[in-house]
């Protein structure tokens, strides 16, 4: 009689991995305000058949009508969606037609950056809204949110015009820019570490004086809101603020508020 060998933890690792790889495309997926509800749906059926190790998969459109109850159609646009942005590349077809697609969390890190500014923007209006509830009492006047504000209580990407848009087209991360003058202050610290390369992240700094001053030296005098410098603070601390993607934040911010 031949023993059953029970799983390894090599094994288990590898699960758990998978799984969190999987967690993590489906919590892009679901931030990514580019992507609608049915394209969340549609990435978690292809999602079920792939895994970190082997990231492709085949689902045929009447499965995916059957696993998610969309029509063909909107099916059809969620797909498309997901391939123009990146989640889903075609790899070709298999014996049936079904095209096979490799997954990759194309957008994880701009979505990331993308979560760090709406938390500080949210954070910002918070503080604004209790200095106003504060001079309201001051001056006897009931307390009351003003319109403009009372989107901030809600659970929802912020979207009114004074905060960054809610899409991320516009600064996709580590894009290039022409104005590299704006940044010239920091090629000290940019070029110990990472050379002319101006997608690579800058060096983590040691102290908070040390981030304040590159901070300063990013901005470079110009009007930027104080939640956008406090993003720009997170990411240059976890090693993920760029010259590329900073000057793309700073010159969005003013874009917008314009």
């Amino acid at each position: 009689m031949t023993a059953t060998v029970p799983p390894t933890g090599h094994d288990d690792r590898t699960a758990s991995s998978s799984a969190s790889w999987k967690f993590d495309f489906l919590d892009t997926v679901n931030a990514d305000p580019a992507c609608t509800p049915a394209c969340l749906k549609v990435i978690k059926v292809y999602l079920n058949f792939a895994s970190e190790a082997a990231p492709t998969a085949f689902v045929a459109t009447s499965e995916l009508c059957l696993r998610t109850s969309l029509s063909r159609p909107t099916i059809i646009r969620a797909r498309e969606k997901l391939k123009s942005l990146g989640y889903m590349v075609p790899r070709g077809t298999v014996g049936d037609g079904a095209i096979q697609y490799r997954l990759v969390n194309a957008r994880k890190l701009q979505i990331d950056d993308h979560l760090v500014i709406g938390r500080e923007k949210l954070k910002e209006d918070c503080r604004l809204q209790k200095q106003y509830e504060r001079a309201r009492e001051k001056t006897g006047c009931k307390k009351m949110i003003p319109p403009e504000m009372a989107w901030g209580y809600q659970n929802l990407t912020p979207v009114c015009k004074e905060m960054i848009p809610n899409t991320l087209e516009q600064y996709p991360r580590g894009s290039s820019y022409e104005a590299g003058e704006n940044l010239i202050g920091l090629h000290s610290f940019y070029s110990e570490a990472k050379g002319d390369d101006r997608k690579a992240p800058f060096p983590i700094p040691e102290t908070d004086d040390q981030a304040e001053d590159m901070l300063r030296q990013i901005v470079c005098d110009r009007d930027v809101a104080d939640y956008v410098v406090n993003a720009m603070g997170l990411m240059l601390r976890k090693g993920t603020l760029s010259p590329a993607n900073a000057e793309s934040l700073i010159n969005q911010y003013r874009e917008v508020a314009a």
